[in-house]
């Protein structure tokens, strides 16, 4: 049941809220009485543009193949609250949606009333086994041209409660470079850092308890790593230094991948760019209980090539809130 649709301006496009609440119906609902909360993020790269109704680009191939299997696979993981990016067309997340209905109670995206057929909205969704109480969207105020032109990159927020507090959580996807500046660019890091202090301003202003911001920042602790920094400067903690001291195995992009084989970054090292951050403000309230990787099965026959399904690898940490 779409519950809402409100009309809000950004700029001089008119952006649409879209909310679902299934839980009157046969669900799986999370237990806000609960202690753990496991929060994920996950790049799912079903990024296509259409023209006219026929599709013109596809960076990461094999799209529809790829959704399809998210929802089998998601499920054998124990999920609370997930934020996805690279979603961007309106029936691909009705798709999620609606296949995930059942352990996903509440959905949140927003999209643009009109897209003048080029097919590209918002990347970003919400699936959550918890209330949504409240929820913004806004545009980056700084991207560069090629990624404004494309699409309405920008800050998904939500806030849920559970076990007697208001939990704030922020969708982020920040640019690479739009294929014009290098990722790791002087100007391409400085771009990021200002979406990234867009994220924790909007993050700041939500009325919560505990803040958390994850998403594909394109940037880690070994590539771009002054954009992780910020993010550690402004009193943000690393869930997954919060378990390991080393970087160890935990890559969500990798070369190897082989839906990166003929990508935009074949001499792009393996990083670990998706990330979930905690507001250490929030420290009394949480500890952070395991933070891995996930997703990264070959699952997909594509032609007689094994491949995962996407070219990112999801990422989750279990939370304990007292």
């Amino acid at each position: 049941m779409l519950l809402l649709a409100a009309l809000g301006w950004q700029g001089c496009a008119r952006y649409i809220s879209a909310l679902y609440n299934y839980a009157a119906e046969n669900t799986i609902a999370a237990n806000d009485s609960a202690q753990v909360i496991t929060v994920a993020t996950f790049n799912a790269g079903i990024l296509y543009g259409y023209i006219m109704g026929r599709k013109y680009f596809e960076p990461t191939p094999y799209s529809d193949k790829r959704l399809k299997l998210i929802p089998y696979y998601l499920r054998a993981f124990n999920i609370d609250v997930i934020g996805f990016q690279e979603v961007y067309r309106i029936q691909d997340k009705e798709y999620l949606i609606e296949a995930l209905k059942d352990l996903y109670p509440y959905a949140q995206y927003y999209t643009k009333e009109n897209d003048f057929g080029v097919g590209l909205h918002n990347g970003e969704l919400f699936l959550s086994k918890l209330p949504i109480l409240e929820s913004t969207f806004s545009l980056f105020h700084r991207n560069v041209i090629s990624e404004k032109a494309l699409a309405d990159k920008g800050l998904l927020s939500i806030v849920v409660p559970f076990n007697g507090k208001r939990i704030a959580i922020t969708n982020v996807h920040t640019t690479v470079g739009g294929g014009i500046f290098d990722t790791e660019a002087d100007r391409t890091n400085r771009i990021r850092n200002k979406q990234l202090l867009q994220a924790l301003n909007a993050t700041a202003a939500l009325n919560a308890d505990i803040r958390i911001i994850l998403g594909d920042f394109n940037a880690g602790p070994t590539v771009s790593a002054v954009n992780h920094q910020l993010m550690l400067d402004n009193n943000y903690l690393d869930t997954y230094t919060e378990i390991y001291q080393e970087e160890g195995e935990c890559i969500t992009w990798n070369p190897m991948n082989k839906l990166n084989y003929n990508g935009y970054f074949p001499s792009s090292p393996p990083q670990r760019i998706d990330n979930i951050f905690i507001d250490k403000d929030a420290k009394p309230f949480f500890r952070v209980l395991e933070a891995n990787v996930m997703l990264r099965d070959e699952v997909l026959d594509a032609g007689g090539l094994r491949v995962p399904l996407s070219d990112h690898y999801g990422y989750f940490c279990r939370i304990r809130i007292d």
